[in-house]
């Protein structure tokens, strides 16, 4: 029972929007209510709290510490397992900016199950940041090969082909996202920051409606609306649409930098820094930023 809790708290994780990573942190206590020596749960506890952060659900600083809390635990009942390395390489890099320390725990986690995609997708992604592209790519080929119909992994893929200019590759990988699962803000988000890279501004602000009206409360969605918006033309919508939003400052420069405030971009950027606003370890590579570079 308490892995089937567990089970059912990974799918609804993996869809990413805040009313479904509530549905996987109740299945993840579930779980870890069911079994007590149980270190998986609190492994996808961690995770989710990651998530939360990401998509604007709580505060930076407090879903930290509720994700350590979650991780050390995982860690003391499962450290012979793959899952609660991941966590712990989540927090290195999101909360620490320690990169050697994430990419440790991420091979590692490799190291305890070769064969499991989570480790690969995900040091993959580490490995892209840190601008090593080759051995990114090749994580990332072994973690499709292990599970090819994940929607994660094909988005981590889009983004590694997004951070090397490939918005072509990008787009492709994006649509077979969205081809798996129309329904899932995660394909009609990707989808649309390809489309956007292509300077196919109008086709964008289409695909990133679709993923507001999946999630109109989402802190993570209105921002990405708000930028397509200013890209299609349409600045005051844009403004309107950030003006109260509770969200990173992170994705907030990026609205301005579509809107030519640049200024105002990189004070949201100093404040994203402050606060550890987990997107601001994209930034170097970031496809959104390239206004920046060389400032």
């Amino acid at each position: 029972e308490a892995y089937q809790a567990y089970c059912r708290g990974r799918f609804f994780w993996g869809r990413f929007s805040r009313p479904w990573v509530e549905k996987a942190m109740a299945c993840f206590y579930e779980a870890a209510a069911l079994d007590p020596r149980y270190a998986l749960p609190h492994a996808g506890l961690a995770d989710a709290f990651l998530v939360a952060a990401l998509a604007g659900a709580l505060p930076p600083g407090e879903a930290w510490a509720l994700a350590a809390e979650s991780s050390e635990r995982a860690l003391a009942l499962g450290a012979d397992i793959p899952e609660p390395h991941v966590s712990a390489g989540f927090l290195r890099l999101f909360r620490d900016w320690d990169w050697d320390g994430a990419e440790r725990e991420l091979r590692l986690a490799v190291d305890l199950a070769p064969e499991s995609t989570a480790p690969h997708q995900w040091l993959g992604l580490v490995l892209d940041l840190r601008g090593r592209r080759e051995e990114a790519a090749s994580a990332l080929r072994r973690a499709q090969e292990g599970d090819p119909l994940s929607l994660v992994v094909l988005a981590l893929a889009g983004l590694h082909a997004a951070f090397g200019a490939d918005h072509e590759g990008e787009l492709a990988h994006a649509r077979r996202a969205l081809e798996l699962d129309p329904h899932q803000l995660l394909g009609h988000w990707a989808v649309g920051g390809a489309l956007q890279n292509l300077g196919r501004h109008d086709e964008a602000l289409e695909e990133h409606r679709r993923a507001f009206d999946l999630a109109p409360d989402s802190a993570f969605v209105r921002p990405v609306l708000a930028r397509s918006l200013a890209l299609a033309g349409r600045p005051d919508d844009a403004r309107a649409l950030v003006v109260a939003a509770e969200a990173s400052p992170y994705q907030l420069a990026t609205v301005h930098l579509a809107l030519g405030e640049v200024e105002r971009a990189e004070d949201l950027l100093a404040e994203a820094a402050r606060r550890k606003d987990p997107w601001i370890v994209i930034l170097d590579v970031d496809p959104m930023m390239r206004p920046l570079r060389g400032r």
